[in-house]
């Protein structure tokens, strides 16, 4: 049961779906879906679509990166025209969700948050029991959920500039920070055409790289852009700062966003686009207030 002081939520029921059957008859893999009733504590505007806003759903079946089920479609069809309803205050309204399993094995966790704050989980094992309920340390009191239902190969020099706390770092290609640690271990110039760039009309620089979330923190492999800026040093006058290109390396289409778990360490790759073929490329680390190094990449 999630309580808020605009909403509450009751799970009434929940069970696997498999492809083909009735509540899943055109998805490509079976879905857990939950029952549940939405009652409105106030008079604002509230919907049992509010659920997607407040839940999420994970299979923990990755060692490195947290695995957010996808929402699937409604599994019930007795709620087709009343899921979006506006709920009168004291009014309580019953709706269905699913979610795509990854495997029919791992327990899912539904975790109730907003945004900012994470209020509880529950787990949800696949054979329709719930094995473990646990409230949230940071909820301030006013909204809970508990059970109440069923190395890298450079070829120029890498340097280190002073930070300002002496513990983040650039370095032969590896970047850390108390955050976390990115190991750039491939790079490549790829032409226009090629795999790779077959979109693009410049060169691109492209790198490979690993990132180690060293906290509990949110930290996902997209996070390169936040520390790396590209320069190409071929204008006397000014900085050349280059473009970030599109993604090279098909495979990680889908694992770009992940959220890496304490600990966990996930490949990732980004790319720049060149605005000339022979001058190096100086990969420049900083937390945009203090600059932890720089490693120079020749395009040869």
């Amino acid at each position: 049961m999630l309580t808020t002081p605009e909403l509450k939520i009751v799970i009434t029921d929940h069970k696997v779906i498999p492809v083909g059957e009735e509540g899943n008859e055109y998805g490509d893999k079976p879905v857990i879906a939950f029952w549940y009733e939405t009652t409105n504590l106030t008079d604002e505007d509230v919907s049992p679509m509010d659920f997607i806003f407040y839940f999420e759903a994970y299979q923990d079946n990755n060692p490195n990166a947290e695995n957010t089920l996808e929402v699937a479609s409604l599994p019930d069809d007795r709620f087709l025209d009343t899921q979006m309803e506006k709920i009168k205050n004291g009014g309580t309204v019953e709706n269905a969700m699913a979610y795509e399993l990854d495997d029919e094995t791992t327990p899912v966790d539904l975790v109730a948050s907003d945004f900012m704050t994470e209020f509880g989980t529950t787990t949800y094992n696949l054979d329709g029991s719930v094995s473990n309920t646990v409230a949230s340390d940071e909820s301030a009191g006013s909204s809970t959920a508990n059970e109440g239902s069923t190395g890298s190969d450079t070829s120029g020099e890498g340097e280190a500039s002073e930070d300002a706390g002496g513990d983040s770092t650039f370095e032969d290609g590896v970047l850390t920070t108390p955050e976390l640690k990115i190991v750039i271990t491939d790079h490549k110039v790829i032409p226009v055409g090629e795999e790779g760039n077959e979109y693009g009309d410049k060169p691109v620089i492209a790198f490979w790289y690993e990132t180690t979330n060293l906290t509990d923190e949110d930290v996902s492999p997209m996070d390169f852009i936040f520390y790396f800026e590209a320069y190409q040093d071929n204008n006397p006058n000014a900085e050349n700062t280059l473009e970030v290109a599109s993604l090279p390396d098909d495979r990680f289409l889908d694992t770009q966003m992940e959220k890496i778990k304490n600990g966990g360490t996930v490949e990732n790759a980004m790319a720049y686009e060149l605005d000339d073929e022979t001058t190096p490329v100086d990969l420049v680390a900083s937390d945009f207030m203090t600059e932890f190094g720089t490693t120079t990449y020749n395009l040869e």
